[in-house]
């Protein structure tokens, strides 16, 4: 089957979204929205965030490398660094140490992008699931309380891999209720459960994921809407019941605690 004649996926329409799709398959993609005009209804509601994720975070790109990341030019001619090898490689152990963050949603790496387009495949999927089987429950929605948030990190931490961190949402409303343990295809993964004073709850699943792709995704399966990321080797998910723009904004304000603690 030609490309021109392929069916329309998921992929080519995130890709139409980011402005990184071949022209052929934008084509067909143009073709499909105008059988299903409510698809470009949504590729402008994600054109939008990005825009307000680019305006609120150009001026972070403007400043300085932090001391620690800069790499001196050596003086010396032998073995020296050029200058502008020099300036190249604090600016990629920048974005490699995590300090930009969003801004690596911008990079126009292919490979990076299909890696963590890999690692992002059935994360939505594997969250509302996960979210749709726990959150509903009262007496057992989590294994470990938020009484032993410690032990619930470290726990996570070991049978994942990595290091496990609990964002603090209570600033947004939301109290940590506690967390579990899960299977996933990709090897074991974690649940964290919090709720506010209304009784809505949120769920935040991660599990290890490869990939520096730090881009948020919408996804959404009847009432449950969900912002998933790739960052710090961990896939993450925000799952629940908000409106979009209630849910988008405790995702900033999660990706906020979990980039603060990792730095």
């Amino acid at each position: 089957m030609s490309r021109a004649k392929r069916p329309v996926t998921e992929s080519d329409i995130q890709a139409y979204t980011d402005g990184f799709l071949a022209p052929d398959r934008a084509a067909a993609v143009e073709r499909l929205l105008e059988e299903q005009p409510h698809l470009r209804a949504d590729i402008a509601r994600d054109r939008e965030i990005a825009a307000r994720l680019k305006a609120e975070l150009d001026p972070v790109a403007r400043e300085p490398l932090p001391h620690r990341l800069q790499v001196q030019a050596s003086t010396r001619r032998s073995g020296a660094i050029p200058l502008a090898g020099a300036l190249a490689a604090g600016l990629l152990l920048f974005v490699a140490g995590g300090a930009t963050g969003w801004l690596a949603a911008t990079r126009t790496d292919g490979l990076a992008r299909q890696a963590a387009g890999t690692a992002l495949a059935d994360l939505p999927e594997d969250a509302t699931i996960a979210y749709r089987t726990y959150a509903v429950e009262v007496r057992h929605p989590v294994e470990v309380g938020a009484g032993e948030s410690a032990h619930l990190a470290a726990w996570l931490s070991k049978r994942i891999g990595g290091t496990v961190q609990i964002p603090d949402l209570s600033q947004s409303g939301f109290a940590l209720v506690g967390g579990r343990l899960l299977p996933s295809g990709a090897g074991a993964a974690g649940q964290l459960m919090y709720q506010n004073a209304a009784g809505e709850r949120v769920t935040l699943y991660l599990r290890k994921a490869a990939g520096r792709e730090i881009a948020f995704r919408f996804a959404s399966e009847g009432t449950v809407n969900g912002f998933y990321w790739v960052g710090d080797d961990f896939g993450y998910a925000l799952t629940g019941e908000l409106d979009r723009d209630a849910l988008f904004a405790l995702a900033r304000a999660t990706y906020s605690q979990l980039d603060t603690t990792a730095r």
